[in-house]
């Protein structure tokens, strides 16, 4: 279980996840704060709703 503000990801877009999954921040995509090999990605797939245009997750790029 993660904690309020991060996401629960596959290991294959989290640097250093040796499980099934790990906790990753969500960012601003105005900022891209995640470091190391992370992108701040969009969280959403297509259009985003209304207010969600700057949410990311930190992740690496496929």
């Amino acid at each position: 279980e993660c904690r309020p503000g991060t996401l629960c990801m596959t290991g294959l877009v989290i640097a250093g996840c040796d499980g099934l999954g790990c906790c990753t921040p969500f960012c601003d995509l105005d900022e891209d704060g995640c470091g190391g090999l992370h992108q701040c990605l969009p969280y959403f797939s297509g259009d985003p709703p209304m207010g969600g245009e700057d949410i990311g997750v930190c992740s690496i790029p496929q």
